[in-house]
């Protein structure tokens, strides 16, 4: 199986405006012909969710169904950055979550890159207590971090002296900040410091003239995770649909 991209969340097609949908059409046939004489037998191409990109969703999806792909459908769950607070955006339940843990005393941190491995030691002890895992090792985030230092962000919620939360966002584009990796201490469940922790990614990326926070999709090995949606729903986010299209290659 051959796959677009290899690793990263989605990808697709970029063109420019007056790329000819016959022009498309060739070069998505050259696509499979490279394949085929490669002996690939599937093609898998994930596609991009709206607010990533712009009307070139509708044509690449289109033209893909068009040749014969079959689409397996995800859900994005991305927070709006309006002029308005974050608090504004929230359900009851998340606004009482949120004064909770500004009654407590907790407090949102930007923290500098060389916080990195403490970041990932602490979200990775985490995510152990609940049998999750991150996709990415140590290594391959301090690769990512070093090819990219002004994409990539580290912030956390502290308690007094004690990190309750944290998280590794990134600046995927000039209006998109997604959150990548984010986790709290299980012992700090009554104060849902995750509502903190975007509330102040919000007023981060609206500060830097982004217009969406990403939370990703809410998929628990490969599943959907209701409860997690719903959750994110409830911070105010829109659910945008994730396309990856699929196609057996015939070798004739």
């Amino acid at each position: 199986m051959a796959a677009s991209p290899g690793r990263a969340p989605f990808g697709s097609f970029l063109f420019l405006p007056d790329v000819s949908a016959a022009d498309w059409s060739n070069f998505l046939r050259y696509i499979e012909a490279e394949c085929i004489q490669r002996g690939i037998r599937q093609l898998e191409i994930k596609c991009p969710p709206m607010p990533y990109c712009s009307d070139d969703k509708r044509v690449v999806d289109e033209a893909l169904a068009r040749a014969n792909y079959i689409s397996h459908e995800d859900v994005v769950a991305s927070i709006p950055i309006l002029p308005v607070a974050f608090y504004a955006l929230l359900h009851r339940a998340e606004k009482k979550k949120l004064r909770k843990s500004d009654t407590g005393g907790a407090e949102f941190q930007l923290l500098p890159l060389a916080q990195l491995e403490n970041v990932y030691r602490h979200l990775s002890e985490w995510r152990a207590s609940k049998n999750l895992s991150l996709s990415l090792s140590l290594a391959d985030l301090q690769k990512l971090a070093a090819a990219f230092p002004n994409h990539v962000l580290l912030t956390a919620v502290r308690l007094k002296d004690q990190w309750i939360a944290a998280n590794v966002s990134l600046r995927v584009t000039g209006h998109i900040l997604y959150n990548f990796y984010h986790d709290h201490d299980p012992a700090w469940d009554s104060l849902s410091p995750v509502v903190k922790l975007n509330e102040g990614l919000y007023h981060l990326g609206r500060a830097q003239g982004m217009q969406w926070l990403d939370l990703g999709t809410s998929l628990d090995n490969g599943r959907l995770r209701p409860s997690l949606l719903e959750f994110k729903e409830r911070l105010g986010a829109k659910l945008f649909p994730k396309l990856t299209f699929r196609k057996v290659l015939t070798h004739d």
